[in-house]
């Protein structure tokens, strides 16, 4: 006797990151039948004053009110969060560099941004997950990129093969690519689009610094790339511990990384002008390569794209997590306030997600490409145009505050 098949779902979820994480949790809110395809997370390690995950985020005051709102942020060990309260962004990286200064308070937020692990976050989602009706398939195909030539898109719905021996596919009216920058659900489904390799390599680090940090981000534009100091939670000492995201070419990326530990904590710190007094390393360093990726499209028949998977921007504003979580808030409304006769997967639907995402999508990919193309491969002949436009910008209240706001609202459509 033939088993029966599988039952219709109306939201399948490729990928089992933070944003593919958010979005299960928020769709099954919104009383849909979710399930979510990814590898089993890695067991969670204790956690240890001198363990620190390189990998961070700045989350918007946006992010925060969605995690909130899907009941994540109370699961979050918040003794490993740093609120930034100001954040100074240098012209260059000399001694006399003009900087452009921001704070929480003349824009109205309690934060600008909390700095979070990678890690920390993760492990709240899936928590999270475990109080929902979300069925979760174990499965490392969305990274491995096997199988997925066994997508299909048909007029009423999508099916997947999660495993070449699943007896049955996977039947759902509404596939959603949550798999990262490398997403397979992109390139199977013809979504694949615009993509340029930087040429830089972000080097990601975590040091403790002698002297507080006072719950400020550093940013410096110097000639050897783009060098970011986050906060992190202060130590028993009210010494600053800070994350490192250092953008630079290939080959500085490739020097750093053969230092010792020590040797890069020295290097940092004199890169800073020793702003933190003796850094100490707290984490082995990362490296990254950096890239922008726009999709062809966010939707199509049946399918649509979430973070990284439909696009990616450069780090150096630390805005690319909050671009994701603003595509599920707006997805998540979208596809919950459908009207009674809609399915989730009708591709009339599915447009009005992606025309809510084009305009904050395109401003920030433009900003930080701009960014990079200003600082990084602008000759070295501008630099005192650049002292002069943030000398003038820092006294451009009004201009700051449109900035910090725009940054906030990372996830509003």
């Amino acid at each position: 006797m033939k088993a029966p098949s599988q039952r219709m779902l109306d939201v399948l979820i490729a990928g089992r990151g933070p944003v593919g994480l958010a979005l299960a949790i928020a769709l099954d809110r919104a009383g849909l039948s979710v399930a979510l395809v990814g590898p089993s997370p890695v067991a969670p390690k204790p956690q240890t004053s001198h363990d620190w995950d390189p990998r961070v985020y700045a989350l918007s005051s946006s992010t925060l009110a969605l995690l909130n709102e899907l009941h994540v942020w109370d699961l979050v060990d918040l003794d490993r969060v740093a609120p930034v309260y100001a954040m100074k962004v240098f012209s260059d990286a000399g001694a006399n560099a003009q900087s452009v200064d921001f704070n929480a308070y003349s824009a109205g937020l309690d934060a600008l941004a909390q700095i979070i692990e990678h890690r920390n976050l993760t492990q709240a989602l899936e928590r999270a997950l475990r109080f929902r009706d979300i069925r979760v398939i174990e499965s490392g195909v969305i990274e491995s990129g096997a199988g997925t030539g066994d997508m299909e898109v048909f007029p009423g719905h999508v099916e997947w093969r999660a495993e070449p021996t699943s007896p049955e596919p996977l039947r759902a009216r509404l596939l959603i690519g949550a798999d990262g920058a490398r997403s397979r659900v992109r390139v199977a489904l013809g979504l694949d689009g615009a993509q340029h390799e930087y040429d830089q390599h972000a080097v990601v680090a975590n040091f403790l610094g002698e002297h507080s940090h006072l719950d400020t981000a550093r940013q410096w534009f110097g000639d050897d790339g783009v060098l970011a100091l986050l906060p992190l939670p202060l130590d028993e000492q009210r010494r600053g511990r800070v994350s490192l995201v250092w953008s630079v070419s290939g080959e500085r990326a490739a020097e750093l990384m053969a230092l010792t530990a020590e040797g890069l904590a020295a290097i940092v710190s004199n890169a800073v002008h020793g702003q933190f007094g003796r850094l100490e390393p707290l984490s082995s360093a990362q490296c990254l390569p950096l890239m922008r990726l726009s999709a062809r499209a966010l939707v199509a028949s049946r399918v649509a794209l979430v973070g990284d998977a439909g696009h990616v921007i450069h780090p150096m504003a630390g805005q690319g997590m909050n671009l994701g979580f603003g595509d599920v808030a707006t997805l998540a409304r979208v596809l919950g306030q459908r009207e009674a006769e809609r399915d989730c997967g009708e591709i009339t639907l599915l447009r009005r997600y992606a025309r809510a995402r084009a305009e904050p999508v395109l401003a920030m990919t433009l900003a930080t490409d701009g960014l990079y193309r200003m600082f990084y491969k602008a000759p070295a002949q501008i630099a005192p145009l650049r002292n002069l436009a943030f000398r003038a910008l820092n006294q451009l209240a009004f201009a700051k505050r449109w900035m910090v706001s725009e940054a906030a609202g990372g996830t509003s459509s």
